[in-house]
């Protein structure tokens, strides 16, 4: 053993203590998201969330975990494009983009 008991025994504690905080943060911010995009109580979203991943993730493993990030991404980059095109046409277009940020000195390739 290359630490004693007393040693083990505080890095397991501390991994605990991490791992439970890091687990609470990642199920209370997609059930806050839920909760004021649907109106459903805070508890039913949280008990919805950890359901739904606990699921997903039992019944497709990894490959499971990993498509549901591949949905996200595409999910989060259609919104990104809508938002890029709905501003871009809002202002006049591409050129009259480049024309306010380089009138509000965004666009500094020399200094």
């Amino acid at each position: 053993m290359r630490f004693g008991k007393g040693m083990q025994l505080l890095g397991s504690l501390q991994f605990l203590l991490a791992t439970l905080l890091y687990t609470g943060i990642v199920l209370y911010a997609p059930a806050l998201i839920l909760n004021q995009a649907t109106g459903l109580n805070m508890w039913m979203s949280l008990f919805s969330t950890g359901i739904i991943c606990t699921v997903y993730t039992t019944l497709g493993g990894i490959k499971g975990v990993i498509w549901t990030d591949v949905f996200q991404i595409v999910i989060m980059l259609a919104g990104f494009m809508a938002i890029y095109v709905h501003g871009t046409i809002l202002v006049g277009g591409p050129a009259q983009v480049l024309k306010i940020a380089y009138n509000g000195s965004r666009i500094n390739f020399h200094e």
